[in-house]
């Protein structure tokens, strides 16, 4: 746990839990770049739904 592979210059994904075969992974990319898992692409819509995970909030 706590790898990370570098995407390119802006992105990182970091390995943060193994279950058994499952893998959890958390990501850290641009507000602008969209981030959505392939097969839900495939199953639901045409194209890639913008990330809610990048929001800030205004305190």
């Amino acid at each position: 746990m706590g790898q990370t592979i570098k995407l390119g210059d802006d992105i990182n994904l970091t390995v943060t839990q193994i279950s058994g075969t499952h893998i959890r992974f958390g990501i850290v990319a641009p507000i602008e770049t969209n981030i959505v898992r392939a097969e839900l692409i495939n199953r639901h819509c045409t194209y890639p739904v913008k990330s809610q995970a990048h929001s800030k909030s205004e305190n």
